[in-house]
Parts: C-alpha cells; structure tokens; sequence
C-alpha cells in the first residue's frame, strides 16, 4: 500500500534555501507530500464472541418461557425420542429431527424426518434451495437409464440388503452413498440432455442432488424391508425396465406403458383398462400427475400384479410417464374395495371385520386418494385389521371436519 500522494506546486521567487510551498509566483516548482487518512474497518466478531454476547435469560423469559413455546419444545424431545428408539436418530449425532410441515406438535411417523442440522435451521423459505421438478426428473432418470440402474443402482441395493442381513446398515450413511450414482447421473443428464459447456450446477444444484440422494435411501431402504430383505428376483427382469420416458401426447404415453407390459409377458385387463383409463380421469393439467392402476393378467389367468402408470404434464407440453408392475396385496386392495363399496351402495358395511358406515367411509377414502402413492402403501398395510380401521377412521374424520 503506497503511503503517500503526490503532486506539483509552484515555488517562490525569492526562495534562498529550500522552497517553500505557495509563497511565490514563478515558474519553479517542488515536490509535496502528504500522507493520507487511513480508515479501519471494524473487526468482525467472531461465532464464539456472538455466543457470549447472547444474553440467555432475557431469550428465555421473552421467548422460551411462554407456554406455548415450552409445549412446542416439548413436542420436538418426544419426536426425537421417537426416532431414537426406532433406530434412525443417535445420541450426539449432530442430526436434528425435521418436522415436513414444519408444526412440531405433529409426531406422526410419516411427518418426521431426519436431517442435518444447518438445513433444518433456516428459515422455512431459505430451504427451498432444492428444485423439487429438477430432483424430481434426476430420480426418474436414474430408474429409467439402464445403464446407470443395472451397473450402478441394483450392486448399492444388494449392498443395503447385506448390511441389512448382518445387522451392519447405518441409515445416517446412507445418502453419502446413493450421492455418487446421484452425482454420475446428473454428469449423465448434462450430457444428454444439456447444453454445450453446461454444468451440473445450473441445473441440479448441490442442495436438489442431496435432497435426491435421500430420498433414494429412503424410498430403497422401506422398499427393501417391506419385501422381506430381498428387492431383485434377477437382473434378467431389471434388465427389460428400460422404456421411454417423454411423449408427445398423454395417450401415447399410457398405450406404451400397455406395450411394455406385454413385453414382460403380461396383458391388461380389457375391465380394468376401461375403467381405469379408458372412462377414468382424464390426462392431467400442466404440471400435474395422474396415477392408475391396471389389472394384469397372463395367458387368460389374473395375476397378482398390477401394472402402475403415472403420468406427470410437464410445462414443455409433453408427459413424462413412469412405470412399473409391482405385487398387490389383495387383502389390502380387498379393504379399500369394501370402503369403496359402502360408499357407492350409500350403506354402511365391514371393513376387515369392522363395521363402517357411510359417513366414515366416505371420510376415509377422500383422505386416501389424496395421499402420495408411498402413504398409499402404508395406509393398506393398516387396513388389514381391526386396530388399523379404526386408526385410519379417526384421522380421516379429524381431516374432514
């Protein structure tokens, strides 16, 4: 840093020794120095001095003290010990319990969610640095790329399966693996899909790619566990997945959903396909999803699988389809049948041995055809007894009023 400025002034014309500055008017001249005004910037204080500048007793009789704050609190220890004791938080593992809708007093099961600390911290709106259509795209890339979903995907689930099997598995470490297939695919994507120079940043941040790599870990783990330990029958069947994703129009899309499934061996029920596509919902909105279910069956004999179809409208003006067949529970489809029944016959009648009139019926099924397919799944697996009924019952009545 220079210390000094300098510039020219003129001398005296009777100067006998060393001029002096602004005394004369000829032509002389001499150089003047002068030294500038430094300013400091104020230091900046340091996390541990903000620490102790806090003044705690004021924060608690102000804030923490009022009752409603202290039932809140209380409410997040509860959910935290919940999730201790179910094995997917830890003592001092610097993790925090995340409440998706951000009320702390709802401790339902599906409501709780494990997360780091800095990202459950922020303000609600500072966290939707995730792209929820962009991580949506990612993941269905990932399923529908056979080459990312036979090399990569399938050898990270059977690795889960055996740390499963042995006791070994550690949840909490589970996204830092799903995160490498995460961050190839996007590589993959770019290249692809994206422009020349592009980077994975423009279009899957580091935030949306994380948010990913969870969700994997914890859609393949209850996957995983919901199928006894075992996920694949054989690559030979993964291997068949691939189709395509992007169509043109809606009907497109849900015709070649029926073309893969006879691919794989099987037939769509004419009933089914009639009820549920050809006079069922129509093709979704832009930016909407509709989800159907399609009975199957093989060489003339019904099977115990159904073809699942959802379509999303993207705002490009073409439908992105995913799909897959998966195992029915028929018990469950059973009890959802029984509901749907009381409320079509407009009587009450037994779900899994329970009786449920029309008014609880029909509570019931508006609150699950509103559910996500994953919530879907649970709430059959609830409705198989008695006990389940009645739980599902009481919530969807409190839903409704």
């Amino acid at each position: 840093m220079k210390k000094f400025k300098y510039w020219v002034e003129d001398a005296p014309t009777n100067a006998t020794g060393t001029a002096v500055v602004g005394t004369g008017d000829d032509d002389s001249t001499v150089v003047v120095r002068k030294k500038p005004k430094v300013y400091k910037r104020k230091k900046r204080m340091t996390d541990k001095e903000i620490e102790e500048a806090r003044n705690y007793r004021s924060e608690y009789d102000n804030y923490h003290s009022k009752p409603e704050q202290r039932e809140r609190n209380a409410a997040r220890l509860r959910a935290r010990r919940f999730m201790i004791k179910n094995g997917k938080a830890a003592r001092g593992d610097g993790k925090d319990v995340h409440h998706k809708d951000n009320d702390p007093l709802n401790n339902e099961d599906d409501n709780l969610k494990v997360t780091d600390r800095s990202w459950n911290r922020r303000e609600p709106r500072l966290r939707e640095a995730v792209d929820k259509d962009a991580a949506r795209e990612l993941e269905i890339y990932i399923e529908n790329d056979q080459k990312l979903y036979k090399q990569k995907l399938i050898p990270i689930v059977k690795n889960i399966q055996k740390k499963i099997a042995s006791g070994k598995y550690d949840h909490k470490k589970a996204p830092k693996l799903w995160m490498y297939l995460v961050d190839e695919a996007a590589k993959k994507y770019i290249k692809d899909h994206g422009s020349r120079g592009e980077k994975i940043d423009s279009i899957f941040n580091k935030e949306t790619r994380m948010a990913v790599a969870q969700n994997l870990a914890d859609n393949y783990r209850d996957e995983i566990e919901a199928q006894g330990g075992t996920m694949f029958e054989s690559l030979d069947e993964i291997a068949e997945a691939k189709y395509d994703i992007y169509h043109k129009t809606y009907s497109a899309a849900v015709q070649h959903a029926a073309a893969q499934a006879k691919k794989r061996g099987y037939e769509v029920d004419q009933d089914s396909w009639d009820s549920q596509i050809t006079h069922g919902e129509r093709k979704p909105s832009t930016g909407n999803t509709v989800s159907k279910k399609v009975a199957l069956t093989k060489n003339g004999k019904p099977q115990r699988k159904k073809l699942q179809i959802q379509v999303h409208a993207m705002s490009s003006g073409k439908y992105e389809l995913n799909m897959y067949i998966e195992e029915v529970d028929e018990i469950a489809e059973a009890a959802i049948d029984d509901l749907k029944k009381i409320v079509k016959d407009s009587q009450h009648g037994k779900v899994s041995g329970v009786k449920v009139d029309l008014f609880s019926a029909t509570a019931m099924i508006q609150v699950f055809d509103a559910l996500n397919d994953k919530n879907k799944k649970k709430v059959e697996k609830m409705l198989k007894d008695k006990r389940g009924v009645m739980t599902f019952a009481k919530f969807a009545m409190s839903q409704v009023k």
